[in-house]
């Protein structure tokens, strides 16, 4: 339908509607040749990977060919900035998931630990990278800063001296902390932010032993049983009285809503905005 709307202001109606839905990115890849450049990399900065059909699907469309690309050199690993991998792939994802996770544009990556093991494994950092890693001072600059969701627990080794760790600013466990986690934690230089799931029933040691020895700025215990909530929220309270980067959050939650939660941070949009696009959760 014709309009009188100037380009610029088209360009900003169709950008910002790509960005709250892959559906909603979808359908305008299909208007035409001029909103299909525009989408199209919008397309690709958040990508949902749920089994190995779409690990498999994925792969290939970063190896091949896009019809009607922005431009003859445009990559689509280049604008990947969102990453979710909810599942364990073992070495099936190390060719496709490696080449990505290692990107300094991917700004988020929600990870089961280990297929985060299998990628860091799997590429070894160079001699300075292994050395850098182990200095806690000036070595980032906070430009490529890593936001990362562990999705699942793992017991297997997991090479801490990549450079990818220090890139990591704020960290979010879904699984209480196990000991390949602590390791994985004390490796991260620059970490400031961390979420964990637990509580204070068997002490609250742990909690200011992690923070002691880290670069840890905001520490936030996510909580899901209510039954002690006046007896935890006490204890919070008493804790910021020295410590006011201990913070508490009560939330319920099912795996489906962790994702739409993720999903609606990384694209910096509003619940209702993302509520309000049809078929905004299936992608």
């Amino acid at each position: 339908m014709p309009t009188d709307l100037p380009p610029e202001l088209l360009r900003t109606i169709f950008l910002h509607t790509a960005k709250l839905s892959t559906p909603a990115c979808r359908t305008l890849c299909a208007v035409s040749s001029w909103v299909r450049h525009l989408a199209l990399p919008v397309l690709y900065q958040t990508i949902f990977i749920r089994n190995t059909e779409h690990l498999d699907a994925f792969g290939t469309s970063i190896t091949h060919p896009l019809a009607c690309p922005p431009s003859p050199s445009f990559d689509p690993a280049d604008a990947v900035r969102h990453l979710w991998v909810p599942h364990t792939f073992e070495t099936h994802a190390f060719w496709t998931l490696a080449p990505l996770v290692m990107r300094p544009n991917v700004t988020h990556l929600a990870i089961h630990l280990s297929d985060l093991a299998t990628v860091l494994n799997g590429t070894p950092p160079s001699p300075s990278e292994r050395q850098d890693s182990h200095s806690r001072a000036g070595t980032h600059t906070g430009k490529d800063d890593l936001h990362v969701n562990l999705l699942g627990s793992s017991s297997r080794h997991i090479d801490t001296a990549h450079s990818l760790f220090r890139r990591i600013t704020h960290l979010r466990l879904i699984e209480p902390i196990k000991p390949k986690v602590w390791q994985a934690i004390n490796a991260m230089a620059n970490l400031t932010h961390l979420a964990v799931p637990g509580n204070i029933e068997r002490g609250s040691d742990w909690i200011f032993d992690l923070v002691e020895d880290t670069s840890i700025e905001v520490f936030v215990l996510v909580l899901q049983d209510g039954r002690k909530r006046p007896e935890i929220e006490n204890w919070v309270r008493s804790s910021r009285k020295e410590n006011e980067w201990i913070y508490a959050v009560w939330v319920v939650w099912r795996w489906g809503e962790l994702e739409l939660e993720w999903d609606i941070e990384v694209r910096g949009a509003r619940e209702d905005e993302v509520n309000t696009l049809p078929n905004a959760c299936s992608r």
